[in-house]
């Protein structure tokens, strides 16, 4: 038996089939029937006209600001360092060298470190450190001292170069301290020591079992220049003489006439002078002259002299 539907519900029916098919359409047509609605519905409100409702304002476009991130600085990482003891597995024995100098001058005393490390984790014995002092270094004097347990391997101090056999325990360290003078001019001084690690121990990195150190040798003596050669002594060439003498008369200058003086002749008195010497005997050996007066006693006087001076011969 068919049942039918009231009229109220067919109506219903129709409705909801109209709203689904209108919610079916495109999105636009959607709006626009809105849009319609929402125009027709503003020219009723307030007394506007149809035209100005359609005239709808223009909405400014608005900037959209650019946003700048700051740059955020990456930070640097230090590298890992493993400490020691390494693990059990990687076995070394390292060694360094230096006298924190890069140029030297003659007569410089350099002083070098030398320092060798046991980087296993276990002890190592008979580790052989070698170094052979440069021929432009003299007076070379070492020590040795030890970080950790260990020992240097005989007396802890020596002259010259070393050649030790040292013993150390793991992560210890054996320093040489090496000093000597520089005594010869050369280019550069290098300076090297090896570490030998014994037969039984495998080293895993041999690269740093030797190690060198070089300086530069500036200022060199002055060298004093060579001495001045002295010029040959100069040659005199003999002049010939003539054969024949010339003879050169010169003549002889006009002296003015000599007037010879006039010589005054002076006659002496005629009239004789008469000398008396008293003579008196001071001693056995000498006669004195008491008193002389001029006259025919000058001879006397005279003979009075003589036989003072006999006296004195005799005597």
């Amino acid at each position: 038996m068919n049942r039918i539907a009231p009229a109220n519900s067919a109506a219903r029916s129709n409705a909801d089939l109209t709203s689904q098919a209108r919610n079916r359409r495109p999105l636009a047509a959607r709006i626009g029937a809105g849009m319609v609605l929402a125009t027709t519905a503003l020219a009723g409100f307030g007394g506007l006209g149809a035209d100005r409702a359609n005239a709808l304002p223009s909405i400014p476009s608005i900037p959209i600001p650019t946003i700048v991130l700051p740059t955020i600085p990456v930070p640097t990482i230090p590298p890992v360092v493993l400490p020691l003891p390494l693990p059990f597995f990687f076995k070394n024995v390292s060694v360094s060298i230096t006298d924190a100098k890069t140029s030297v001058a003659l007569n410089d005393n350099l002083v070098y470190t030398i320092t060798v490390t046991n980087q296993w984790s276990a002890a190592v014995s008979g580790i052989a450190v070698l170094n052979s002092v440069p021929a432009q270094l003299t007076g070379a004097v070492w020590s040795c001292t030890v970080g950790g347990a260990g020992s240097c391997g005989g007396s802890v101090n020596g002259v010259g170069s070393i050649n030790r056999t040292i013993n150390l325990d793991a992560g210890a360290s054996a320093v040489f301290t090496v000093s000597a003078l520089v005594s010869t001019v050369s280019p550069s001084i290098a300076n090297t020591v090896t570490v030998v690690p014994p037969a039984a121990f495998a080293d895993n990195n041999a690269a740093d079992n030797q190690a060198t150190d070089v300086d530069t040798v500036t200022g060199p003596p002055t060298t004093l220049a060579p001495p001045t050669t002295l010029a040959p002594p100069t040659t005199l060439v003999p002049t010939t003489m003539p054969s024949t003498p010339t003879t050169t008369v010169l003549p002889l200058p006009s002296l003015p006439p000599t007037t010879a003086p006039t010589l005054t002749t002076t006659t002496a008195p005629t009239t004789p002078q008469t000398i008396v010497v008293v003579i008196k005997q001071v001693g056995p050996s000498s006669l004195a002259l008491k008193s002389v007066k001029s006259g025919k006693g000058a001879r006397k006087v005279k003979k009075a002299r003589v036989l003072r001076a006999a006296h004195k011969a005799s005597h």
